[in-house]
């Protein structure tokens, strides 16, 4: 599962960089691939062992 939405995090960023070749860039669309870059970064660094030594951190935190 996780595969499939890194390609499709992937495929909706090479469109919206089609979309910007083809009509031009908008602001519209500028911010939709900001969003998605820091989709695919988050989901990309929720499999990092720095997330899971925060999440860690939190739960310990959490429990006082």
């Amino acid at each position: 599962m996780n595969k499939l939405k890194g390609c499709l995090s992937v495929v909706v960023v090479l469109y919206l960089l089609y979309a910007m070749i083809k009509d031009g860039v908008t602001p519209l669309l500028l911010l939709i691939l900001i969003a998605a870059i820091l989709v695919g970064a988050m989901q990309f660094w929720m499999h990092t062992m720095s997330y899971k030594k925060y999440k860690e951190t939190q739960q310990r935190m959490n429990k006082k």
